[in-house]
């Protein structure tokens, strides 16, 4: 809203991770793409975010140093964010770092621009949990461990969420072989957690053209809803082996 991009943080609490015990690792400090397909965040993002490595840049650096202003989003919220929108001076600042209260900076942004609290500019998008990928499914894995190993979703697990943010998908070796190698399923919120924006529509079948694989989530605050549907498909009871680079390859 602001027309600045975020810096993603680097100081992810690493021991949030399902693969952090399962995997015994000792690194305190992580990066969004250990929790989440940094792929699929920058893809819908990308004007939005950058890599939290840019902070270590030679040039965001110098940029850095040669001007940066805090502010703090504790006290006039309002002012904060008419100055964000209106303050040339402001506009010219490189490299803002705003502290304290970011939500309430963000609803007086909104108000700033005359939006109400409720809007967003996101969209929506149902997290699912992609068993088509899910390692703990293949065929080999069931023929030496027995279907009772055979993984599936967590309860509530599967949600509406943000469009972008996809903490179900984080594949090369974690979400998708967490299970495999540990037994530790990957137990993160498809959506990220982020279920306070959108909501599931559950009327699908006033809607012919909608299957039973469709999943349909909307903005909680739409009436009405502008429905924003996306089609899981169906997962057949085991994964096939598939060619050498795929997720279940036996070759992996």
């Amino acid at each position: 809203m602001s027309g600045r991009r975020l810096l993603l943080p680097k100081t992810m609490n690493c021991k949030n991770s399902p693969a952090y015990e399962a995997f015994g690792l000792s690194m305190k400090n992580c990066t969004v793409d250990h929790f989440a397909s940094a792929k699929i965040l920058l893809h819908y993002h990308n004007e939005s975010v950058v890599e939290a490595a840019l902070a270590g840049h030679p040039r965001f650096l110098t940029l850095a140093r040669m001007s940066k202003d805090v502010r703090e989003a504790t006290g006039d919220v309002g002012g904060i964010a008419k100055a964000l929108i209106d303050d040339a001076e402001v506009a010219q600042i490189p490299v803002l770092v705003l502290t304290g209260d970011i939500i309430a900076a963000r609803g007086a942004l909104r108000q700033a621009m005359g939006m109400a609290l409720a809007e967003t500019p996101f969209h929506c998008k149902y997290g699912y949990w992609p068993g088509r990928q899910m390692a703990c499914r293949d065929e080999s894995f069931l023929r030496v461990f027995g279907e009772r190993r055979r993984c599936e979703p967590g309860v509530l697990q599967e949600m509406c969420g943000v469009r972008g943010f996809a903490c179900c998908e984080v594949f090369h070796g974690w979400a998708e072989k967490l299970e495999f190698f540990t037994g530790q399923p990957w137990d993160l919120p498809c959506n990220c957690g982020l279920d306070d924006l959108c909501a599931v529509f559950d009327r699908t079948q006033d809607y012919p053209q909608l299957t039973e694989n469709h999943r349909c989530c909307h903005l909680r605050h739409e009436d009405p809803p502008m429905l924003h549907c996306f089609n899981i498909g169906s997962f057949p009871p085991s994964n096939p082996p598939m060619d050498f680079n795929s997720y279940s390859s036996d070759a992996l």
